[in-house]
């Protein structure tokens, strides 16, 4: 018997906890209901394979629900926010999620305000997602994996990836920090981006985050380290730039500029 992947809820505070207490394991074919069954399963099963990478997904019947056709964002009302939170979450093999919209990947989309100012970038060439390889961005995103099993972790994981632990001493951080994974969402979030324009925003659903530091700063981490272009830009600045010198923002930063800096 083949596991292709593996699901928990991941809104609960409990997956701080060991995974095994908290996860259920899904055959391709079949969902696996009987503990008993789920129990003879042991890593000396020769045959069972390891996906390279689990992503956190969540069923189409969300975007089918919320996104009317033509519909790329919608503000955080408490009725989507309890929605999202009553739904199963799956951590699915992330090559296979890439091609099958019957899942959307999670992506949390962290935009970092500093007063009237917002961190603007460049992705560069080597980025990990090929498909947005050197556009122009205003979120910081990433994937959630099974190391990370909450959304909370996984922010922490992709701001120190990307900009280093500069954000941690500012106040947004430090106030991120006393929330719990339970209620990140509530508190944080501000919209959900679905673009069902292009492949690649088929099969992800976009958590928008804001961070408000209390000063501009200088990043750190691959930002840094791979010498990449950014700016802290008004939204006027962006809006004259949208289709001029920048020309090349990501569909999604595109979408957070047309709702999200408007409110």
């Amino acid at each position: 018997m083949n596991i292709s992947y593996l699901y928990l809820n991941s809104w609960s505070d409990e997956c701080d906890q060991p995974l095994s207490l908290h996860c259920k394991l899904e055959t391709a074919k079949e969902t696996m209901t009987n503990s008993a069954e789920a129990a003879s399963i042991t890593p000396r099963n020769t045959q069972l394979t390891t996906p390279k990478e689990n992503v956190l997904c969540i069923q189409q019947a969300f975007t089918q629900k919320h996104f009317n056709p033509g519909t790329n964002f919608v503000s955080a009302t408490p009725e989507i926010i309890s929605d999202l939170n009553s739904m199963t979450m799956y951590f699915r093999e992330r090559e296979e999620t890439e091609s099958n919209e019957a899942y959307k990947q999670i992506i949390p989309y962290n935009v970092i305000k500093a007063g009237k100012r917002y961190l603007v970038y460049n992705r560069g060439k080597d980025g990990g997602e090929k498909r947005l390889s050197g556009k122009f961005s205003l979120g910081i995103g990433g994937h959630v994996n099974d190391k990370d099993l909450t959304i909370k972790k996984s922010i922490y994981r992709e701001l120190t990836e990307e900009i280093g632990n500069v954000l941690y001493e500012r106040n947004a951080i430090n106030e991120f920090a006393r929330v719990s994974n339970k209620d990140i969402i509530g508190f944080f979030c501000k919209g959900f981006i679905y673009d069902d324009s292009t492949d690649v925003g088929r099969v992800h659903l976009g958590l928008l985050i804001l961070h408000e530091a209390d000063t501009i700063f200088s990043p750190g981490g691959e930002l840094e380290e791979f010498n990449q272009w950014y700016r802290w830009m008004t939204d006027e600045e962006i809006a004259a730039n949208l289709y001029g010198v920048l020309e090349g923002f990501e569909n999604w930063s595109l979408i957070v500029y047309k709702n999200m800096l408007k409110l």
